[in-house]
């Protein structure tokens, strides 16, 4: 059976097609050609042919794909909580409203299993079918024509999303700074500034002002793809052992992960960007392989600030560490036991770090930034970073939420797919960055042994 779109196409073609038979009868009954306005008529209708002629052979292909899989997957039964909810387009009370198919309400269809469910229950098809028309200007081509493309709804990525991010902390200080923006092309060439201009007096009138060549040395920084998939049983869908808006909102927190992981540790081959420690360039602080104790990782990161301030003429805006040297820091007493760390509510004699009435977290008189990545993988906890967002440049795509495919239904399964884009760069303005390395492993207070 068609879908209401295919049927309504096929009425509109044959429409069309009356008409130009209406007019090309009329040529030849007059014996003269027709008329401007019969000739623009004419060349409408004959241009809006041609795009339903277009259209509606793929969407009787996609229903004839849908019918094959309802075969295959005949054998599953069906589902043993059918999806029955509001009608499509509806709200709780089934009056007809404006927007997509999924929505966050009570009695509202269920994306996910109606992904599983296309295959062997008309009504998910037809669902999912008028989603995928809504979305159409968002939809990006599948490894199958087996319900592919399908981009999850946008109640989904508002709700799940900004959970999902909180697991990149460095690249959040990134964004709504001048360093930041939404990916539009698969690389960008930047200038990146060796000498300065220039500025000093006029040492008297009609002579001439300071000059220099501007020396820029050219930065090109190339997109990245960030993705994965995961394949999961139709037995635990069917049957609810696994909520897929949880699953939706894990593979976005691991998509913020890995680029939060990238940003950091990035190798600049292989398809990774190149990471804030891997950066060519960029001045150093020693720790000298012991230091943790609060007093010297204090002087340490003043130390990286003030290299910053001379040598780029830019404020130190932020200090970057690991939770485990953080937690550190705030375990620090002075010799009568007080915290030398302040948080809401406490009043220590000496404040070198502190927890806002925010939650934001300060040290030396900088936005802290803590980030479980600035730990890589295998090593020992040993770098930091001061920086300035002018260091950097980062743009990155919206996630594309998941493709639902159907390449695997032939073992039982329904694929998720999640995938973006990013460009980033530490390198921009390499003296607005100060690596402090080589620093002893982050020590906590000795425990008393009963």
């Amino acid at each position: 059976m068609a879908t209401m779109r295919i049927s309504a196409l096929e009425t509109r073609r044959d429409e069309l097609h009356a008409a130009l038979e209406v007019l090309d009868n009329a040529v030849i009954e007059r014996g003269i050609d027709l008329d401007d306005v019969e000739r623009a008529t004419y060349d409408a209708h004959t241009a809006e042919l041609e795009t339903v002629n277009v259209e509606l052979p793929k969407l009787v292909k996609r229903e004839q794909d849908i019918a094959r899989s309802r075969e295959l997957t005949a054998s599953l039964g069906d589902a043993t909580n059918r999806n029955h909810g509001a009608p499509v387009g509806a709200d709780t009370t089934g009056v007809a409203v404006a927007g997509d198919v999924y929505r966050d309400a009570f009695g509202a269809p269920n994306f996910f299993l109606d992904i599983y469910r296309a295959g062997h229950d008309r009504d998910a098809a037809e669902r999912l079918n008028t989603h995928r028309e809504l979305n159409a200007d968002v939809v990006r081509a599948s490894a199958s024509t087996d319900l592919g493309g399908l981009i999850v709804p946008k109640y989904a990525i508002d709700k799940y999303q900004e959970m999902a991010v909180s697991g990149r902390q460095f690249l959040n200080s990134l964004v709504g700074t001048p360093s930041y923006g939404t990916l539009t092309s698969a690389s960008v060439v930047i200038g990146r500034e060796t000498t300065a201009l220039p500025t000093g007096a006029q040492t008297a009138e009609n002579t001439a002002f300071a000059t220099a060549n501007w020396a820029t040395s050219a930065l090109t920084i190339n997109a990245v793809t960030i993705g994965g998939y995961a394949d999961v049983s139709v037995q635990s869908i069917q049957l609810g052992q696994i909520r897929q808006e949880r699953l939706f909102a894990e593979m976005l927190s691991r998509y913020y992960q890995e680029q939060e992981r990238q940003a950091l540790w990035g190798s600049g081959a292989s398809g990774e960007v190149e990471g804030v420690f891997n950066a060519d360039g960029t001045q150093t602080v020693n720790g000298g392989y012991s230091a943790n104790a609060f007093g010297e990782v204090y002087g340490l990161v003043q130390e990286a600030a003030s290299k910053i301030e001379i040598n780029d003429f830019r404020e130190a805006t932020y200090v970057l560490m690991s939770p485990g040297r953080w937690r550190s820091l705030m375990s620090a007493t002075d010799s009568g036991g007080r915290p030398i760390s302040g948080f809401e509510m406490s009043s220590p004699q000496n404040v070198g770090a502190a927890i806002d009435g925010q939650g934001n977290k300060w040290f030396g008189g900088m936005r802290c930034v803590v980030s479980a990545k600035v730990v890589k993988a295998g090593e020992d906890d040993t770098v930091m970073a001061v920086y300035n967002t002018d260091a950097m440049y980062f743009e990155e795509s919206s996630p594309y939420s998941i493709t639902a495919d159907q390449v695997v239904i032939h073992q039982g399964s329904i694929r998720y797919v999640n995938y973006g884009f990013m460009l980033f760069s530490p390198e921009v303005r390499l003296n607005s960055l100060c690596l402090i390395q080589n620093l002893g492993a982050p020590s906590f207070p000795l425990r008393p042994v009963s």
